[in-house]
């Protein structure tokens, strides 16, 4: 399921629900092993090109091991449309 976010002011948005690989805030929000969180297509992006770990932590990551983000992370980007 894609979910894409449209915000009203993201200058109010706290800071650790942006993406730190395109430095917005969250499209479609998914967590690695690791812990981290970004919009699959920026990781998914990440992980074509010749990067095999997570931009954040440098750990070995594929594609296989993403997960979507959990329900309090989507709750809180669904409270900020």
């Amino acid at each position: 399921m894609t979910m894409a976010y449209e915000y009203m002011n993201e200058d109010e948005i706290n800071s650790e629900l942006f993406c730190s690989i395109c430095h917005a805030p969250f499209n479609d929000p998914c967590c690695t092993p690791c812990g981290d969180t970004f919009c699959r297509a920026c990781i998914t992006q990440w992980l074509k090109s010749p990067n095999n770990t997570c931009p954040l932590c440098r750990k070995s990551l594929s594609l296989n091991a993403l997960a979507p983000a959990t329900h309090m992370v989507r709750n809180i980007l669904d409270q900020l449309q």
